[in-house]
């Protein structure tokens, strides 16, 4: 059986929640850790967020953006592309068809690793090319073959549908706020 800690060892918040959680558990006969009642409402007090609502608004943006990539990127799937994939297809037409590698990823956000590998499979399907940049051999520039441009000019328009549809439930001024809060935390 562990040592149980008494109520005034748990009046005082803890900065260790891991060390509160041990420190309350006891052992049953059957082997299964149980808190006292007044372990659940001190653990609780100790575990409680100091700014629910900036939690709330966490798991609210969290829980949004799963279902709006999961809504836009089960098409993408089947034609064998991830949505990294496909943005970069994209931003290579917007851009005339080729970018210097450090820049894309840059316009993407993507990491040299995550790049390496989006990269990797888009010129393993011949949709597009990787060379290294006469003026510096250490540099690399990606460019789109005709079969890149080709799928993301089909597959475009039919994202962009998807797109609009996911957020049809907002207003227009409604989405410029959403814009201009998810730029202000993203700063």
């Amino acid at each position: 059986m562990t040592a149980l800690a008494s109520p005034a060892d748990l009046t005082t918040p803890p900065h260790d929640h891991l060390a509160i959680a041990a420190s309350a558990a006891t052992t049953t006969a059957a082997g299964t850790e149980t808190l006292a009642p007044w372990e659940h409402a001190t653990l609780r007090r100790a575990l409680a967020p100091t700014d629910p609502l900036a939690h709330r608004a966490l798991e609210s943006l969290v829980a949004a953006e799963a279902a709006i990539r999961r809504r836009l990127s089960a098409d993408l799937r089947r034609e064998g592309l991830s949505a990294p994939g496909f943005s970069v297809l994209i931003v290579l037409v917007t851009a005339g068809g080729e970018l210097e590698l450090r820049s894309l990823r840059r316009r993407l956000q993507l990491s040299k690793a995550n790049a390496t590998e989006v990269i990797s499979r888009l010129q393993a399907r011949g949709f597009i090319e990787r060379r290294r940049l006469s003026s510096d051999r250490r540099a690399a520039a990606i460019e789109l073959t005709p079969a890149g441009r080709a799928i993301a000019e089909r597959l475009f328009p039919q994202h962009s549908g998807r797109v609009s549809h996911a957020f049809a439930a907002l207003d227009e001024s409604e989405k410029r706020s959403l814009t201009s809060l998810c730029r202000k935390i993203a700063a």
